[in-house]
């Protein structure tokens, strides 16, 4: 049966325990890049409201001065979050000298030793803790790839390949370090983790929308802030971001396998450098 989800930029409201996403991380959402500027705004007009205050207050000098140092506090914080206010703080050309050669190098290597396959990330399981990326030798079948397989049967075998940590687990584990991330189990809220990881957390985008349809996740990402980066590594070797995909679209198929326990492949990738947006179809197989 398939399953059409629409998930956008809004909220997903915590209705108990257990359910949406941790409290660290919706605190950490609020406070992001997006809304600095908002908040330096709200904190200027609350300093000039207690500097009225204060004067209308100079019978009590005590509690004018108070009002006064805290009109001041309110200031001087707005001024630091509008000077730490950048929305773009690395620049993608620099990060396609990093980044660019050595992913079309590894694939050009994987290639010339017979490795030809989709990547596969597979979910954490009793033989290792974290998700690994299987590199098959051979293309997997097309049918397998679109097709989810009979739930009453049990997981097809692993093809042969070379296994290798994703290169987006350091990300992921970066996440989970520095903002307490946990991937949510509930495969419905997959679509807002990807959001909080893509403009909350790492600030990569400027909006998300995730749209499922069983076995397929696809996800657009606005105001990319690495567009030209993937469209180069696309036109230097196509083949690139399914048999070795970039760090970010790694992440994000690292919390797609640990959310829903499947294997997970990029099937697609289309960067658009005309509107900024990177658009990702993810396809899950039983693990």
């Amino acid at each position: 049966m398939e399953e059409l989800v629409e998930t956008s930029r809004e909220r997903v409201p915590m209705t108990g325990p257990g359910q949406g996403l941790p409290a660290a991380r919706s605190y950490r959402s609020w406070i992001s890049v997006h809304n600095r500027t908002y908040l330096a705004g709200l904190l200027v007009i609350l300093s000039l409201i207690l500097l009225v205050a204060a004067f209308l207050m100079m019978q009590s000098e005590a509690t004018a001065s108070v009002l006064f140092l805290s009109s001041l506090s309110c200031f001087i914080g707005s001024n630091v979050l509008v000077c730490f206010s950048r929305e773009d703080p690395i620049d993608s050309r620099i990060v396609n000298l990093l980044l660019l050669k050595n992913q079309v190098n590894l694939c050009i290597l994987f290639s010339e030793r017979g490795v030809k396959g989709t990547s596969l990330i597979i979910p954490p399981a009793d033989g290792h803790a974290l998700p690994m990326q299987l590199v098959p030798f051979a293309p997997q079948e097309p049918a397998e790839e679109g097709t989810m397989q009979d739930p009453g049967k049990g997981p097809d075998p692993l093809p042969a390949g070379i296994l290798i940590s994703p290169p987006g687990l350091p990300l992921l584990q970066y996440l989970i370090r520095e903002f307490h991330f946990s991937v949510p189990r509930d495969e419905s809220l997959i679509g807002e983790a990807i959001t909080e990881i893509c403009v909350d957390l790492l600030e990569i985008a400027r909006d998300v929308q995730v749209h499922t349809e069983t076995p397929f996740l696809s996800v657009r990402l606005a105001g990319y802030a690495f567009t030209s980066v993937c469209d180069a590594m696309h036109r230097e070797h196509p083949g690139c971001c399914t048999r070795m995909p970039c760090p970010v679209c790694s992440l994000l198929a690292c919390v797609i396998a640990e959310g829903t326990g499947g294997r997970v492949s990029t099937v697609e990738v289309i960067p658009d450098l005309s509107e900024n947006t990177l658009s990702v179809t993810f396809v899950t197989r039983k693990a």
